[in-house]
């Protein structure tokens, strides 16, 4: 009894053993296999393991990739149907510089539960043969099953260059060991170089039959590369290598993963809620989200014939950085796509991809997502290739991009130019729940006494950058929470205004009341304090403080404003000089001054301040927009023609004002205007050569250059005649322009030497109020889009 309870399995002779019947006519007989006793199973608990990639080992403080996880791996050789089980708890990859984990981690993927089983599908079962069936085992399909709940990956620019690093740096070494001898290698490249293609085709004739290489080729010099010859020799000068023989395999047995162990599987599969795939933009300038592709409800299977399908509903947005919020590229779809490789005779495949769905694939293409795509491809561009933007016909070495450091990005900076000090601070609000909202509002007290720490200087002119929350592992992670990230600021001298959302780009204002100062003889009036949020570079969001009265410059020369701000204090007189083509914004406290100007050629003196002064005040709706005729004096030469100029005040799209304005109020008008200094007329000449042109009655004239245009500094107020000639052609064309003209369109004839005419076209508009812009430009065009010179001449003329 106690030896037969030693026994773990016995077999039953097949003489002895009864009948047992099947579903068929035919029966068979099965060996009865009697099992007892414990079953091998091996567990390993690893708890809190990190799997570290060095991008260089030589470095100290080298990027790193971590893979840190908790593994309970259970592994059961016996057990046919489910061999091995492996559970990732919290695994999760991220990258660092050692020595820095907590200060540089940034998470690569979030961490998450990964279930991975092997097991067998009992229904997957070679269908009845009948009569045929007669054999003793049935082949069971195996799949590796990994089951997930949501899988977020966030893959930055940075990170791919280091992965891609790391994969070159691999010792070669350590290659050649995984895949087989390198010495090998070595001497089938040889082979390739030195000889020929047929006989490179006749030594892998004669290896077929089990020799090595080598001596197929000494065979084939001692035989006169006949192939008969040769493989005779082979025979009896050289023995043939072991090879392992290849297994008698069924007809119907199954490819393997892994063939031949315990753990060995025919397909892979994945199932999960949801993959999300982040693409994040930390090239150069710009640290942000880029695009953003999700897989809901996905069903992945690979078996090994290269065979598989995809179950999934596919979407994709992308990154809007002015408005700070994802849009949608592709509405959300749902598809099935398999795949299937067939053999094509003994070296050609043929790969089939079928997509099937029955919605509709939506794709929205907008204007920012093709501009984002152009500034995204041309910073990774540089930045890859290590070229620089200035000269583009030569690399300049720098640091390699998976050595260089992260610098840290501030996403936001506050530029002051309102003319005074100024201190702000940030709150970020999140408006999904009301209900903490309610909380906030009632906890708004004891937030006001932590926020007074926060308060940041910024003197004018000076820009601050500042950030609303501090770097974490996990970046970017709040881009799909509703939230309002907003600027409280208070300038020296007013109130605190109502917090800004500075989210999107745009221009925004506040109203707000001055502080009274009893020391102080005058009253500051309450200002208007607009708040322009614009991109900096191709991320960073740069917000202007300044006034809601801004002056530009049209003109060709300089101007030097003066403001005389006798209204709020005793002789206070600001002067500054407006370049061409700028606009700056007027101090907030000057909004009210005397506003006059005068041209600053050569930082000289020369020209007078105008005698009319700069008026906005009465101009409270965009109708009222007005533009007046200035004259500056030569402070020398009184006989100089004087320096005229036109000032057009417009009223911007601010709300209109609320209080009744009369002679008798005291309400201060709020500034909504942009001043321009422009040139009463403009010639712009359209025409492939130099036009030249003449003022009748004054010795105005000049030339203006093809494609250019030249100011005309004429007393539109009266009556005045241009002529217009060109080279070669002495006949003159005359324009006469009436004072308080509209815009119109009329032709002028010009003549050559032999008296032949050449007509011109004149086309007069009218903009900014009164401000005469005259374009000169041929009847035809000719434009040649062939990318080819082309050769035209009249009809009938050489």
């Amino acid at each position: 009894n106690i030896q037969e309870k030693k026994e773990i399995a016995k077999m039953i002779d097949f003489n002895e053993e009864p009948l047992y019947p099947t579903a068929g006519v035919v029966t068979r007989r099965n060996p009865v296999i009697q099992t007892s006793g414990p079953v091998f199973e091996l567990k390993l608990n690893i708890t809190d393991s990190e799997v570290v990639m060095l991008a260089d080992t030589a470095q100290w403080e080298s990027s790193a990739v971590i893979l840190r996880s908790t593994t309970v791996l259970a592994f059961r050789p016996a057990w046919k149907e489910r061999p091995l089980s492996c559970n990732l708890n919290n695994a999760e990859v991220f990258s660092c510089v050692l020595g820095k984990e907590e200060e540089t981690a940034l998470s690569i993927i979030d961490p998450v539960t990964i279930n991975l089983e092997i097991w067998g599908r009992g229904e997957v079962v070679p269908a009845s043969k009948g009569l045929l069936d007669v054999n003793e085992d049935t082949d069971v399909e195996r799949i590796a099953d990994i089951q997930l709940q949501q899988l977020n990956i966030r893959l930055s620019y940075h990170d791919a260059i280091m992965f891609r690093h790391i994969l070159n740096s691999l010792p070669k070494q350590a290659q050649e060991a995984l895949a087989g001898s390198a010495e090998t290698r070595v001497e089938d490249a040889n082979l390739q170089l030195e000889h020929p293609a047929n006989v490179r085709s006749q030594i892998e004739q004669l290896a077929s039959l089990g020799f090595s290489k080598q001596d197929c080729l000494k065979a084939l010099q001692n035989s006169g590369n006949q192939l008969d010859d040769a493989a005779l020799w082979l025979t009896q000068n050289a023995s043939p290598q072991r090879t392992p023989s290849p297994t008698k395999s069924k007809p119907s047995e199954i490819e393997m993963f892994l063939g031949n162990t315990a753990v060995s599987f025919s397909s892979i599969q994945l199932k999960t809620s949801c993959v999300n795939l982040v693409v994040i933009d930390d090239c150069k300038d710009a640290d942000c989200p880029l695009l953003e592709l999700s897989l809901a409800s996905l069903h992945l299977k690979q078996k090994y014939d290269r065979c598989g399908s995809l179950f999934s509903t596919i979407s994709s947005s992308y990154y809007n950085r002015a408005l700070s919020a994802w849009e949608p590229c592709v509405e959300p779809w749902q598809c099935a796509v398999d795949w299937t490789s067939t053999k094509l005779g003994s070296s050609g495949t043929r790969n089939t991809i079928n997509i099937k769905s029955v919605d509709v694939v939506n794709i929205n293409i907008t204007s920012a997502m093709l501009e984002l795509y152009r500034v995204v491809r041309a910073n990774w561009g540089e930045d890859y290739y290590n070229q620089s933007t200035d000269e583009p016909l030569y690399n300049i070495p720098q640091t390699p991009p998976a050595f260089r450091r992260r610098t840290p990005f501030v996403p936001f900076a506050l530029h002051n130019t309102t003319g005074c000090t100024l201190m702000f601070h940030t709150q970020v609000i999140a408006t999904d729940n009301r209900k903490d909202r309610r909380n906030r509002d009632q906890s708004s007290s004891l937030q006001d006494q932590e926020e007074v720490k926060d308060w940041k200087k910024v003197e004018n002119g000076e820009t601050a950058p500042f950030m609303f929350a501090n770097r974490g592992k996990q970046r970017h992670q709040n881009t799909h929470q509703h939230q309002l990230h907003q600027v409280i600021v208070r300038v020296d001298g007013w109130r605190e205004v109502k917090p800004v959302s500075v989210d999107k780009v745009g221009t925004f204002f506040r109203n707000v009341n001055a502080l009274r100062n009893t020391s102080s003889l005058t009253e500051i009036p309450p200002a208007r304090v607009v708040f322009q949020v614009s991109l900096e570079g191709s991320a960073r969001k740069l917000i202007t403080v300044r006034s809601a009265l801004e002056i530009e410059n049209k003109l060709a020369v300089p101007l030097k404003i003066r403001l005389e701000n006798t209204a709020l204090k005793v002789a206070d007189v600001k002067e500054f000089e407006l370049l061409p083509r700028a606009k700056l914004p007027v101090p907030i406290l000057y909004c009210w001054a005397k506003m006059t100007a005068r041209p600053f050629v050569a930082n000289s003196y020369q020209w007078k301040f105008s005698d009319k002064q700069v008026h906005w005040c009465h101009i409270l709706d965009s109708s009222d927009n007005s533009l007046e005729l200035h004259e500056s004096q030569h402070a020398v030469s009184p006989k100089t023609p004087p320096y005229r100029f036109c000032v057009a005040v417009r009223r911007l799209g601010f709300p209109q004002e609320a209080l009744a304005i009369g002679p008798g109020s005291k309400a201060w008008v709020q500034p909504a205007h942009l001043i321009t200094f422009l040139p009463p007329v403009t010639l712009i000449n359209l025409l492939p050569c130099q036009l030249q042109f003449s003022l009748q009655g004054t010795s105005n004239n000049g030339e203006v250059k093809p494609g250019s245009e030249t100011p005309l500094l004429i007393d539109t107020s009266a009556l005045y005649v241009l002529d217009f000639y060109l080279e070669n052609f002495p006949g003159i064309g005359s324009l006469i322009m009436q004072p308080g003209t509209s815009a119109f369109e009329a032709r002028i004839k010009l003549s050559d030497n032999k008296s032949r005419p050449l007509y011109l076209n004149i086309k007069v508009s009218v903009r900014y109020g009164g401000s005469v812009f005259i374009t000169v430009f041929a009847p035809y065009w000719i434009v040649n889009k062939t990318g080819l010179p082309m050769l035209f001449k009249q009809e009938g003329d050489k």
